[in-house]
């Protein structure tokens, strides 16, 4: 059975999530951890349970969800999987860090590209991976059918979605995803999003004022 334990980083407000498995083996989703201090603190809970990463998963690859990316891959020896649509906006996302002042530690090492015909895996336990673009075109979502839970980057939020202004969005791409991939999951389902609290599907189909169920 898989646990999840999330983290607030960086002055975007970014939820970094850890999935692990009762063997102690650990998915690190979205590393956003900028300063010294979010880095310590990633690093305190990994070793106080005693963990150990084995894969990293990206959502998507917008700033904000790549400042810890190198670091944690150099240090534990792990490579990162994201879409391959990804490769620009995380290229978009160096230069980004450039401009306005918050330079990211680009990884020169091994991508791995994922989509979905792939699956992730933590020894027994099973993630799905759903397309869902419109934030950015490679965004990922990460769903537990066993325990009705997916991480659905900046695709969709309590109570509202993923922005459609930066460069390489598409709204109507959006909001087909939400409707036609996450709204088909089960209503009980709990969503973790890229930002802010937790939700439910149910909830947001009768309640997110952007997109209604079909």
């Amino acid at each position: 059975m898989l646990k999840i334990s999330s983290f607030q980083f960086n002055s975007y407000a970014e939820n970094t999530y850890c999935i692990y498995n009762e063997y102690n083996e650990l998915i690190i989703v979205d590393p956003g951890c900028y300063q010294p201090n979010e880095y310590t603190t990633l690093i305190d809970f990994i070793d106080e349970k005693k963990m150990k990463p084995v894969q990293m998963i990206l959502t998507h690859a917008h700033i904000d969800h790549i400042y810890g990316v190198n670091k944690l891959c150099l240090d534990f020896k792990i490579e990162p999987y994201m879409s391959a649509l990804e490769v620009p906006v995380y290229e978009m996302a160096i230069w980004a860090g450039e401009l306005f002042g918050t330079p990211v530690d680009k990884y020169e090492g091994n991508f791995h590209f994922i989509d979905e015909t792939s699956v992730i895996k933590l020894r027994n336990d099973t993630l799905k991976i759903l397309h869902t673009p419109g934030h950015s075109p490679g965004s990922l979502s990460f769903y537990d059918a066993t325990q009705n839970w997916v991480i659905s980057g900046d695709t969709l939020f309590l109570n509202s979605i993923g922005r459609t202004d930066f460069p390489l969005c598409n709204h109507n791409d959006l909001i087909s995803a939400i409707q036609n991939k996450l709204y088909q999951l089960p209503d009980n389902t709990t969503v973790y999003s890229g930002h802010g609290h937790p939700t439910n599907i149910g909830y947001e189909k009768k309640m997110n004022p952007f997109v209604k169920a079909n």
